[in-house]
């Protein structure tokens, strides 16, 4: 498996996420059920001032995992914790700055 080894620049989020399924019934009442047995890591990365090549090259990686669709590994830049993780969208849109510099960024989300 592939490794994102870009670090981000700048701004860098990251979170838990659960998967609640709710279930409304008849007076308001509610079933609950977790569809993950812990949280998952979100992560959002922003490249604000990115240099072309390293604009090309992670594009080039998004394309080779064909977005969403193929997991690879990511280390957290705080941490050093490595996770599998997976970009949520199916598109990566790379905004021009100048001749040299591109900005982008974009979410992971951890998987099992």
């Amino acid at each position: 498996m592939e490794t994102f080894t870009w670090i981000p620049q700048k701004t860098f989020e990251y979170g838990s996420e659960y998967k609640t399924n709710i279930s409304t019934f008849g007076g308001g009442k509610e079933q609950r059920r977790k569809k993950y047995s812990s949280g998952r890591g979100i992560f959002h990365l922003s490249f604000p001032t990115c240099p072309n090549a390293d604009a090309e090259a992670i594009l080039s990686f998004f394309d080779a995992r064909y977005g969403a669709y193929e997991s690879f590994y990511w280390v957290h830049p705080l941490t050093s914790v490595t996770y599998t993780v997976r970009f949520v969208s199916d598109s990566l849109k790379i905004k021009y700055i100048n001749p040299n510099c591109r900005s982008l960024d974009f979410d992971f989300k951890e998987v099992v």
